[in-house]
């Protein structure tokens, strides 16, 4: 049955701990409603589809922000920085599929060789949009479609279904997308892993009080450095990053539990009730208790 990923959690490294199917069949399909599920900024080794079946959504990938409408599609590649939120009041829904590359065949066959390894190895292929509108395009989400299908209902010999339309998908891609841009630079690889650390250090400390250096700190790099990589790889700032974070777990919280605000404020940094509260205005139009109400 389809399940929702609104609940990000990373390991050490800002890869995420979550086990997409299990290891015999490494395939997870995710519904979402993008209006509440706001997933923070993380990365996998899995390949990942998104489409969206209602609304408009915005899908940040690392420096890129691809705004995606109802029946369009994005592919992201393994290791990359993406997260996921709508950024807009109106209502957004969508579904995902998660699936690990050995999926395709283990590493000793032809399919790893022919259909997994080329992705992995191609350091330009980020991410790839998809359109319903251009023909080999719809038909990689009708593969993927189909696939999501038999993931969450589970007929009779789905596994091998799933993995048909999977191939089939990735070797649409592999024929018709287009390289974009240049191969990453040594500096431009290394200004991505650090800041995954610093991603990882936030959201595993956003409840304590943090400061610049601490950020900073946790990836080994300056104060400047810290900045530096922030605004290039997801073009905000450290301390901003931080706040909407802390913003998007008092929103779950505050859905997913009859805590007060008060204290949903102290669990996720802010030491202040007032400012919480101005703070959560700024980002999601209204208050914390208005929030709960309009959305339960």
């Amino acid at each position: 049955m389809a399940l929702s990923i609104s609940a990000v959690k990373t390991d050490p490294y800002g890869r995420e701990a979550v086990a997409h199917g299990n290891l015999a069949f490494p395939v997870g399909a995710y519904q979402e409603d993008f209006l509440v599920d706001l997933v923070p900024w993380h990365w996998h080794e899995e390949f990942e589809t998104v489409i969206i079946t209602e609304g408009l959504s915005h899908v940040h990938v690392e420096n890129t922000i691809l705004p995606l409408r109802a029946g369009e599609m994005l592919f992201i590649n393994s290791g990359i920085l993406h997260s996921l939120n709508n950024g807009l009041p109106e209502p957004s829904f969508g579904c995902s599929v998660v699936f690990h590359p050995r999926i395709l065949g283990d590493l000793d066959t032809v399919f790893w060789k022919n259909y997994a390894a080329p992705l992995l190895q191609d350091k330009r292929l980020r991410f790839q949009h998809f359109s319903p509108d251009i023909p080999w395009q719809k038909e990689f989400i009708d593969h993927l479609t189909t696939a999501w299908d038999a993931v969450a209902c589970e007929p009779a010999d789905y596994e091998n279904e799933v993995r048909y339309h999977l191939t089939k998908a990735i070797s649409l891609l592999l024929t018709h997308y287009t390289p974009f841009g240049e191969v990453a630079s040594t500096h431009e690889s290394v200004a991505a892993e650090r800041t995954k650390l610093m991603l990882q250090y936030i959201q595993a400390h956003y409840s304590e009080e943090l400061t610049l250096e601490q950020i900073a700190a946790s990836a080994a790099v300056s104060k400047s450095m810290c900045l530096r990589y922030f605004r290039q790889i997801i073009d905000t700032t450290p301390i901003r990053y931080l706040l909407r974070y802390r913003i998007e777990k008092a929103a779950g919280l505050l859905l997913s539990t009859e805590k007060k605000a008060g204290e949903i404020a102290t669990i996720c940094g802010f030491s202040d009730i007032s400012y919480f509260t101005r703070r959560f205005r700024e980002i999601n139009g209204c208050t914390p208790l208005e929030y709960r109400k309009e959305n339960i």
